[in-house]
């Protein structure tokens, strides 16, 4: 299977645990909801390494072309890891879930940066990078 096919089966796990989390938060204690977080978390960042050791690595060594769609690709990711990391630095530790309320608005939050990026990754770059055959 090719790398961008592997990414993109990645997108579908992280979305499907995403919605399995928004599904089971109103029920969820706060322990559980943080190891729930902190799982999802190493997902994100797993899924983000690939992409920065292995495909982003290979854009680099392109083109001019290629060399500047990981600059933009870089550049636009920004934005959304800030986020995340932000939204996970809080969330993960014991007892920060305790207020469903901000979790709830923060992870809605963070749904929708995740959810616009990963249509921008999928209906834009990887696109893009299958067109260049890395």
């Amino acid at each position: 299977m090719a790398l961008v096919d592997q990414l993109v089966e990645e997108h579908k796990r992280i979305v499907a645990a995403a919605k399995s989390f928004t599904e089971r938060l109103p029920s969820l204690g706060a322990e559980e909801a943080a190891r729930t977080v902190t799982q999802i978390r190493d997902a994100v960042l797993a899924h983000v390494q690939r992409e920065e050791t292995e495909l982003l690595a290979a854009l680099e060594k392109g083109d001019a072309q290629a060399q500047n769609l990981a600059r933009m690709y870089r550049f636009t990711m920004k934005p959304v890891t800030d986020q995340a990391g932000q939204f996970f630095q809080k969330y993960c530790q014991s007892g920060a879930c305790a207020d469903k309320a901000a979790l709830g608005r923060d992870w809605e939050r963070l749904l929708q940066a995740l959810g616009k990026r990963i249509e921008v990754e999928e209906n834009q770059f990887y696109p893009t990078v299958r067109r260049m055959n890395l």
